[in-house]
């Protein structure tokens, strides 16, 4: 796994260059862009509501559960 560029790891006040989020959003699965737009949305969200919202079947599924 790459190293992200520590000019850009959060927080930073700097721009992302456009290539670089391009090249890393192709990395991410449908249901993560899902997860994203939610996040977008709403802000903050606990593991129960993105289950709730249907991201996974339980919370345990879900990125980050137990």
């Amino acid at each position: 796994m790459k190293t992200p560029h520590p000019q850009f790891t959060v927080p930073s006040t700097r721009p992302i260059p456009a290539e670089l989020f391009l090249a890393e959003i192709t990395r991410l699965y449908p249901r993560d862009r899902w997860a994203v737009q939610m996040l977008a949305e709403h802000r903050t969200l606990t593991t129960a509501q993105l289950t709730a919202l249907g991201f996974a079947d339980t919370p345990a599924s879900a990125p980050g559960g137990s």
